[in-house]
């Protein structure tokens, strides 16, 4: 047994035609009403089929069906609800189309270095000069692994005196902790140095202490930075060397050093 019913009114000009099959708690006259608040004023007719359920009704429109729990509503509050539930199902026939609100984008707030990726890791490299009884020149590579606004750095570094009586090479090994606040990075840690000498009859040594030092990281180009650094090594042993008897050249006890190079996140 089903309900068939086809309305038309001055105020909707389309048919709305809906077939029920008891049981359901409504009256055809109520679902059309509700039905039609969701109409635009012209257009095709729309035909709707709603079978009653244990739980509800059912609503089928073509091929697409759709199951309503009715909750123990009825009447025109049944009505509605069903009304708003085949909607989507009538989307062609909404009386008006969802407004589409287009806002222009909001920068995101500040973040810290590394807030958005908690774990980052980067190359740098750098070139270096420290100032020893004569400048030593060199270059460095570090791997930097950041967390947030703190990075665990590994350097390793290697240069030679630039003048002087004597011919040194020296190499540097540096294990920093760091902390970030905005462009500028502090750090300190461990520092050794194996030393060769290459002068008389040569000499190899390792110089073991501490360094501490102030960065610059400024955007370059994409994710690379530009580094700009100043710092100090400070040995806890020092060698001095010796030609016919006069003094050629000291280790420092305190190197200060001056760096500039990129970082590039791997």
């Amino acid at each position: 047994m089903f309900v068939c019913a086809s309305t038309r009114s001055a105020v909707a000009e389309r048919a709305i035609e809906i077939e029920l099959t008891p049981p359901v708690p409504f009256l055809v006259d109520e679902l059309a009403e509700a039905i039609r608040l969701r109409l635009a004023p012209t257009g095709p007719g729309v035909h709707l089929r709603v079978t009653g359920t244990s739980a509800g009704v059912r609503v089928d429109v073509a091929a697409v069906s759709r199951d309503v729990h009715l909750g123990g509503l009825g009447g025109a509050a049944a009505a509605r609800l069903v009304a708003l539930a085949a909607s989507d199902l009538l989307l062609d026939d909404l009386a008006s189309e969802p407004e589409l609100v287009l806002r222009a984008p909001t920068a995101p707030p500040p973040v810290l270095e590394g807030a958005r990726d908690p774990r980052r890791v980067s190359l740098g490299l750098v070139g270096m000069v420290a100032a020893w009884s004569d400048p030593l020149a060199g270059a460095a590579a570090e791997i930097v692994i950041g967390r947030r606004r703190y990075a665990t750095t590994i350097e390793l570094a290697g240069g030679s005196l630039v003048s002087g009586d004597v011919r040194a090479l020296a190499a540097m090994a540096r294990l920093d902790l760091g902390v970030r606040v905005w462009l500028v990075e502090l750090r300190g840690g461990i520092s050794v140095a194996p030393i060769i000498v290459s002068t008389g009859a040569g000499d190899r040594t390792v110089l073991v202490g501490g360094n501490a030092s102030v960065r610059l990281r400024a955007p370059i180009w994409g994710a690379a930075r530009g580094v700009l650094a100043v710092g100090a090594d400070v040995f806890a042993t020092r060698t001095t060397y010796f030609v016919d008897g006069m003094v050629v050249m000291a280790t420092p006890r305190a190197a200060p050093w001056l760096a500039a190079g990129v970082e590039i996140p791997l």
